[in-house]
């Protein structure tokens, strides 16, 4: 009889579940989010050549020629621009300097976790189990998790404000499905914890989530995720703002010279977001909310002129669907992750 039947707890099989989905093409966890920016490839089109968040060559090159006119946001209509996916958190078109994200999966790394699982997965199935084997898993599977959580932790506290900005949208989008990045940790955690519990002959540690439970089931696909680094198609976006050829005037253009120039310099400001004090980060999201409202005023523009949108806008809607995500909400968690971190900055 397995081991883990003789404890009365349930089998390894249910326990740990391992399940990699290589084809997560919408957008169900950390780890999907994280990897899709950071592994994305170079983005090419007539104005800009850029990584989607996260590359560390980032180009942007070839600045339309410019010029601007700006009507007061007060008379844009709220139902014209309420799906509007404006270019800010993980959808900026500019990167800081200092940005990091999750580091990639190698394929030794992802070769090595996929062992791990797999041979956890047999041991359900064995008789007399050894239990050396059982520590030596818990402890490959700690060192494994120990890079991504270590990870995690810098992001959680970077000086660098984008970085910071993409943790809090993934809790955000975490929290929308129920679950929090503390709870995907505590998971590994205590998956590693059995296995050392059964190598000791020790009473395996109560399950942080009931293991038959819808959210026991969202967790272990954000951590295989995350463990594995995911493997998804190309996601590419074309980075064009540039207005239809109806509305390529020099004000126009300037205008999204201007805007263009000031959200790259704010967000190269912001590598040093954690040295602000609580005033100064309130007022720097003070300052990203009005670049928000002037990319809104830009390109809401064109719909309310009838005129067809830049390039930029059905390439992040395709984008969207694909990650499984509506307009609305991805400016949502965006928000969110803004909010949070601005109570952050009250508290500080």
């Amino acid at each position: 009889m397995p081991i883990s039947s003789r404890l009365g707890r349930p089998s390894w099989q249910s326990m740990l579940s391992y399940r990699v989905d290589r084809a997560l093409l919408s957008l169900l966890c950390l780890g999907t989010w994280c990897y899709m920016l950071c592994r994305s490839p170079v983005v090419e089109s007539g104005s800009h050549s850029v990584f989607i968040f996260g590359g560390t060559s980032r180009k942007i090159r070839g600045w339309p020629a410019g010029r601007s006119a700006s009507p007061s946001s007060s008379s844009l209509k709220a139902d014209c621009v309420s799906d509007l996916m404006l270019p800010v958190g993980p959808f900026c078109p500019f990167v800081s300097k200092s940005f990091r994200n999750l580091e990639g999966v190698s394929e030794g790394q992802r070769a090595q976790m996929e062992a791990v699982l797999s041979r956890v997965d047999q041991l359900a199935y064995e008789q007399i189990p050894d239990l050396q084997e059982h520590l030596k898993l818990s402890i490959q599977m700690r060192e494994a998790d120990s890079k991504w959580r270590a990870d995690l932790m810098r992001m959680r506290h970077a000086e660098d404000f984008q970085t910071r900005e993409l943790y809090e949208f993934t809790e955000a989008h975490l929290g929308h499905l129920g679950v929090q990045v503390a709870e995907v940790e505590s998971l590994a955690a205590w998956q590693a914890n059995v296995l050392e519990s059964f190598g000791s002959k020790r009473t395996p540690p109560a399950a942080p989530v009931d293991s038959s439970s819808p959210k026991m089931s969202t967790l272990r696909s954000v951590l295989d995720s995350v463990r594995m680094g995911g493997q998804h198609e190309s996601l590419n976006l074309v980075l064009d703002f540039s207005p239809p050829a109806s509305m390529d005037t020099s004000l126009v253009n300037e205008e999204l010279q201007t805007l263009e120039r000031d959200h790259e310099a704010l967000i190269q400001m912001g590598q040093t977001y954690g040295a602000f004090d609580s005033e100064g980060k309130k007022l720097f999201l003070d300052q990203l909310d009005r670049i928000a409202e002037r990319w809104k005023i830009y390109l809401s523009r064109f719909r309310l002129m009838g005129e067809s949108h830049p390039a930029y806008v059905s390439g992040a809607y395709d984008l969207l669907q694909r990650l499984g995500l509506s307009a609305g909400l991805a400016q949502k968690l965006v928000s969110s992750a803004h909010q949070q971190m601005r109570r952050d900055a009250e508290a500080s």
